[in-house]
């Protein structure tokens, strides 16, 4: 008997070790083909845009420009301090969502954090989520609020989306009412519309959460977590949610800061696109006030979960975008302004290395963060 229970644990712990390994390389062929479809994608786009048909290419930008040092550098640092400024912003943002659920975290601790899953999704996108990474550090030290961190992280996503549609849906308003946007590009006409429409759909759902009283969500919760441990999730965010709706004060002054932090990124996307496009020609670039239109309509396309950073399809989307304003000529410079302000992300998000040192010698390690992912939910 007692070799048959050892035998039965050895078969037991020989496929769950199959088992897990079998996972490891389920997720790391999914990332293999997210992370070729981007580059390939990305390939793709430069190569049909190297020398098109009429010119003004990619390869007319590289030589007139970047190789000859055509480059306005005054402006590539303005763009760089929007855009880490706007960073912060969006942290600042999660604290003040995250306080709203009564989790004291401190000030400190809420910027290191932020600054960390600015690292982990702006470098290591598709790897470690950096939204994980930071929901699961910060829940730590208050276990029975775990989902409440996770909570705060979607939410915080969530306004963020819907601040873009408000803004492209502000931004497409005036378009439409000084008028030329209907004649010059009709799809884009289509997709303003859409998006206004999604925007005002999330606006009124909101509005019904507070026909939800918050005692109503604390039995659901209850409810939900008594059947089964997935559903105790699912019922901590929602209860979580009507808990911000029932917060008006807060989340209205998070929407407020993520007004300013998305001009912020709209003006470091354009000067971008004024650094590096071909700015002699102006019929390649639109002008600042098209961008607040363009560039939110970009940000939502980047969030595709299929191109990890929004590789490939962010480029791809902005040279569409801005052929949309002033046709074939401008598809180039909307690719390198695309380019451009990629690799300024990324120079931005070097900064959460001080953060992410901190967080080690805390001894709060990602790999212990991302290893109770299901306990996070």
């Amino acid at each position: 008997m007692p070799r048959l229970v050892e035998n039965a644990a050895a078969d037991f712990s020989v496929q769950s070790a199959c088992a897990g390994m079998g996972l490891l390389v389920r997720k790391l062929l999914i990332l293999f083909l997210k992370y070729g479809l981007a580059i390939g994608l990305l390939v793709a786009v430069v190569y049909r845009q190297w020398e098109p048909p009429g010119g003004n290419g990619l390869s007319h930008l590289w030589h007139n420009r970047i190789l000859t040092g055509e480059i306005d550098w005054l402006a590539l640092v303005a763009a760089w301090c929007c855009q880490v400024t706007a960073t912060g912003i969006t942290i600042i943002r999660w604290g003040m969502l995250i306080r709203a659920l009564d989790l004291p975290l401190s000030g400190w601790e809420t910027w290191r954090l932020g600054w960390v899953g600015i690292l982990f999704n702006t470098l290591l996108p598709g790897s470690v989520g950096g939204d994980l990474v930071k929901a699961t550090l910060a829940a730590r030290s208050y276990p029975d609020k775990r989902t409440f961190a996770v909570a705060s992280v979607i939410f915080d996503r969530i306004l963020a989306l819907w601040g873009l549609f408000a803004m492209v849906a502000v931004a497409g308003f005036f378009r439409l009412w000084g008028g030329g946007m209907a004649e010059a590009s009709p799809s884009l006409v289509v997709v303003v519309h859409s998006v206004a429409i999604s925007a005002l759909v999330m606006l009124v759902v909101w509005a019904l959460l507070g026909l939800v009283p918050s005692l109503w969500a604390e039995e659901l919760a209850k409810t939900m977590a008594r059947k089964a441990q997935v559903l105790g999730v699912l019922g901590e965010l929602a209860r979580a949610i009507v808990w911000y709706r029932h917060r008006p004060l807060a989340v209205a002054k998070a929407m407020f800061i993520t007004s300013c932090g998305q001009v912020l990124f709209v003006l470091s996307f354009f000067l971008v696109a004024k650094a590096l496009g071909d700015n002699p020609m102006k019929e390649t670039l639109p002008g600042l006030g098209w961008h607040f239109l363009l560039v939110p309509l970009g940000m939502v396309l980047m969030a595709v979960p299929l191109f990890p950073g929004g590789l490939g399809i962010g480029e791809w989307g902005y040279g569409a975008l801005y052929t949309q304003v002033v046709g074939e000529t401008g598809r180039a410079t909307g690719m390198v302004a695309s380019l451009g302000h990629r690799v300024l992300g990324w120079l931005v998000a070097l900064l959460g290395l001080r953060a992410w040192g901190a967080t080690r010698l805390s001894g709060q390690n990602v790999v212990s963060a991302s290893g109770k992912n299901s306990a996070v939910g």
